[in-house]
């Protein structure tokens, strides 16, 4: 009975311990195992290197590219297989061209600070009509009934696909951190892709929430050999809904990427957010596993009077330890 006993007492202390684990709510476990993505080029496709992208769409074969800077922004039709450009229009020198998607048989391009928009005709290019709007645009997406804006803030702005009048905001969070700096949009699969600007990474972000879904990594997409100058960033996604196919650039870069997407292992996430060697104690957040067998550890029969219960993850070349001590009882990570 006192064998009992101990085991219960020892089990105590250490769901004691670890308030930061057994009591997060759901919401706080979901964003812990948010998903992240890593990549595989299926095809890589000549792209022109003095188009400053500002925003890429894809139909029927072509890519259409929204480019950016005053006296160089223009709207393009692209051949996807050559990187040929087949039709263009041009812009005054007044305008830095924005973000553009595709809604219907109509282009609709941004402007960065002039708060004006551009309803081209999707086969003439031929101007149609201009559109006000409040602020910065960047990045332009549509669901094909409403358009998503964005302004370089943490906000998305939703428009009517007709009107272009905003009908609401979406705030984006990836748990209860607000992302900012959001760029070049695409809508794929019911979800908002979004480049996060000076960044690799493309949040994969709910419409209806405005939740970080999900994060894409694509750090080694392009040599940074290719990049010219500072601002020759990860800008411009594009999707083919008929085949399935997701394309990227970026700024001043000499190629459009057609990439899979597959979810980064676990194993390789803990290692990118583990605690530096020398850390100590501290609170962290141990895998579940871990936690589990760590307790398993502690009421196994026979203990002595100092245990420790240790894990190993030969993967991230790491232990969980768990220790019970006369002082009491700590968690360690040990590299």
């Amino acid at each position: 009975m006192r064998t009992i006993l101990s085991r219960i007492v020892a089990l105590s202390l250490l769901v004691g311990c670890c308030p930061f684990l057994m009591g997060q709510t759901s919401s706080q476990v979901s964003a812990n195992v948010l998903q992240e993505y890593t990549f595989a080029i299926i095809r890589v496709f000549p792209h022109d290197t003095s188009a400053y992208t500002q925003g890429l769409a894809y139909r029927d074969g072509f890519l259409y590219e929204g480019t950016g800077r005053n006296g160089l922004s223009s709207l393009r039709k692209v051949r996807l297989e050559t990187g040929e450009v087949i039709q263009r229009a041009d812009l005054g020198s007044e305008f830095f061209g924005e973000g553009i998607t595709l809604i219907k048989d109509k282009v609709i391009q941004l402007t960065w600070k002039s708060g004006v928009g551009f309803v081209y005709d999707l086969k003439s290019f031929h101007l149609l009509r201009t559109f006000a709007y409040s602020g910065e645009g960047w990045g332009l997406a549509t669901d094909g009934r409403e358009l998503f804006l964005s302004d370089g803030t943490s906000e998305i702005r939703v428009l009517d696909g007709d009107t272009f009048r905003e009908k609401r905001r979406i705030r984006v969070r990836d748990g209860a951190t607000s992302i900012d700096q959001l760029n070049e949009l695409e809508c794929v699969e019911g979800q908002i892709f979004a480049n996060v600007w000076h960044s690799n990474r493309i949040a994969r972000i709910s419409p209806q929430s405005g939740d970080v879904v999900g994060w894409i990594d694509l750090t080694g997409l392009l040599s940074p050999i290719y990049r010219l100058e500072s601002e020759a960033v990860l800008n411009g996604i594009a999707y083919d809904p008929i085949r399935k196919r997701l394309f990227v650039t970026g700024k001043l870069w000499p190629s459009v990427f057609e990439i899979r997407l597959s979810l980064r292992s676990i194993a390789s996430s803990w290692r990118k957010n583990a605690p530096r060697k020398g850390a100590g104690f501290q609170r962290v957040q141990l895998p579940l596993g871990c936690f589990f067998q760590s307790v398993s550890a502690l009421i196994r029969p026979r203990f002595p009077a100092t245990v420790e219960g240790v894990v190993r993850d030969p993967p991230l070349r790491r232990a969980c330890s768990c220790r019970r001590a006369t002082g009491g009882v700590g968690l360690r990570i040990m590299h």
